[in-house]
């Protein structure tokens, strides 16, 4: 037996984290543990037990090529998904109006990235649009043997076409129909929650994520300029006495960091019965670095996580996505479908004109929903879905590679690649995977050697 090359180590307190870099298994081992992983010929006590950790656990094998076989026979099972199998997830972009004038949108640049057939299109869906899309979308799940379809209502803000998801609710109702399930959630900026939208909400379980960076923040406005907690507060004490699943968004980005209040953000949480707290970097990468403090952004996301975790409120993003699937905690790229990312050929997004892109962030046109079964087969839609195991060459051998999609695929794309790579964000993400793996308890780890 030799000692996988594919191992990473993270050593703290005389105590060492070790994991695979393709399949995670985080394992925490005293010295002499680590020792004999170095040196399989040592005779230390429990050797055979241990040995039998390690070898489960991918950190020995025969030989290099028996490792190397493993890893292969893994993805294979996954690789040729041109069949649709890994497309679970639709986005329809239900209206491209917003009512908000936030400083670091994206729609508006997005759009100017986007092919000209985007231009002079339809800015609310129309029903026979979302039906045409969500009947493809249930026809694969089922030809593919899957059970879910997962529909998230997107824009610009989706309730300015309420009318639109009111009737989706009401003609597919949680799949009972279709014999499949549909779990729905919608990204709103929340101000045109009604009492009205609340019990259709509660009604089809719908997962209500509200755009909220913290009670301070002054850079998501209203055209009107109206004040945010003005108009929010009232709306959160309505969906606080109701049976609905409700996250935040927070984005952390130049405009944001200096009034980030992430106790306040906490304490609003914590009042309103917030569940989630997802925390996402800007997307435009470029802005990372230049005027910011990377390790500001670090201290920033880990003092929320731990501030939220703390109250029993779930802070995470694409940042701890990595740290999970390390610890086994979430499933793999080759079990899911997807590492961070699922713009990778595991959803689509459907704009009001039929376009259809892998994601609302991703400027290339990947098909038209009357002609939705020809984009699995089409090299547009197979380059996304070739990132579900691609990454950077400049990704080799780091110790992330296995659980990371470098970056939102879209922001990548539209700065010259989907293999692209920002430096300064591979910092933040190792960094970070790193800090969490320290802080990690010993009844939460994969697998803890310590306690032979």
């Amino acid at each position: 037996m030799i000692k996988s090359k594919n191992l990473h180590v993270i050593e703290k307190d005389d105590t060492f984290y070790v994991f695979h870099k393709k399949f995670g298994n985080l394992t925490l081992m005293s010295r002499r543990e680590y020792q004999l992983l170095n040196n399989l010929d040592l005779e230390i006590e429990n050797k055979k037990e241990i040995l039998n950790i390690f070898s489960e656990n991918y950190f020995i094998n025969e030989c290099d090529k028996e490792e190397n076989e493993n890893i292969e026979l893994e993805i294979n099972n996954r690789n040729d998904a041109s069949d649709g199998r890994l497309l679970i997830g639709l986005q329809l972009i239900v209206s491209n109006f917003c009512n908000f004038n936030c400083k670091y949108c994206f729609l508006n640049e997005e759009h100017k990235l986007r092919d000209n057939s985007e231009k002079n299109a339809p800015s609310d869906m129309k029903l026979d649009v979302a039906k045409k899309a969500i009947n493809f979308m249930i026809e694969n799940i089922k030809k593919n043997g899957n059970k879910i379809l997962s529909i998230e209502f997107f824009g610009g803000e989706p309730l300015m076409n309420w009318r639109l998801i009111k009737e989706v609710l009401d003609f597919y109702g949680n799949g009972e129909k279709s014999e499949i399930a549909i779990e729905y959630t919608i990204t709103t900026n929340g101000s045109l929650i009604t009492n009205e939208v609340i019990d259709y909400f509660e009604k089809y379980n719908v997962h209500t994520i509200i755009s909220f960076d913290s009670p301070n923040s002054h850079e998501r406005i209203t055209k009107n300029r109206k004040d945010l907690n003005e108009v929010l507060v009232p709306i959160f004490e309505k969906l606080h006495h109701r049976n609905i699943t409700i996250s935040f968004n927070s984005v952390i980005s130049k405009y944001t960091l200096e009034n980030f209040d992430y106790k306040g953000l906490v304490d609003i949480s914590e009042k309103y019965n917030i569940q989630n707290i997802g925390l996402i970097l800007d997307l435009d990468v470029d802005l990372l670095g230049k005027k910011i403090n990377l390790d500001d952004i670090i201290n920033l996301i880990l003092k929320t996580y731990y501030e939220g975790r703390s109250r029993g409120i779930n802070v995470t993003g694409y940042w701890e996505k990595m740290f999970l699937q390390i610890n086994n905690q979430e499933d793999l790229f080759y079990e899911k479908g997807y590492k961070a990312c699922p713009a990778v050929g595991c959803k689509i997004s459907v704009e009001p004109s039929g376009d259809i892109f892998a994601c609302k962030c991703c400027p290339t046109k990947i098909g038209e929903i009357d002609r939705a079964q020809n984009m699995l087969i089409d090299n547009e839609y197979r380059e996304y879905l070739d990132k579900v195991y691609k990454n950077s060459d400049m990704c080799h051998e780091c110790e992330l590679e296995g659980f990371c999609s470098g970056v939102c695929v879209g922001s990548l794309e539209k700065n010259g690649s989907k293999y692209g790579r920002n430096s300064n964000l591979c910092y933040v993400y190792k960094k970070i995977t790193e800090e969490l793996i320290k802080g990690i308890s010993r009844d939460e780890i994969s697998t803890d050697i310590l306690q032979i």
